[in-house]
């Protein structure tokens, strides 16, 4: 369970779960040559999200992980390919 600090009642900040609405993303490569089965493992556990590119796929992460959307899976995406893309 992911917790972020969220108004929930008058004055006072508690922590809460994320809104129901938001649900855990899976980043998934989508030049994988088993894109179906990638795709039929993770159906209905998260929102799904198909990027061209390992430099996409690092833009999605970060931008997720910058809004405390919890992810649940990053499939085909592999830093040892290209390390100068993760590089902070």
């Amino acid at each position: 369970m992911m917790l972020s600090a969220t108004y929930c009642s008058g004055d006072d900040v508690i922590a809460c779960r994320q809104p129901p609405h938001q649900r855990p993303v899976v980043i998934i490569e989508q030049n994988l040559a088993n894109l179906d089965q990638a795709i039929t493992q993770y159906l209905g556990l998260g929102d799904i999200i198909l990027v061209p590119n390992p430099y996409h796929g690092l833009h999605m992460i970060r931008m997720f992980e910058a809004e405390n959307i919890e992810i649940m899976a990053v499939v085909g995406i592999h830093p040892a390919h290209d390390t100068t893309l993760w590089a902070v």
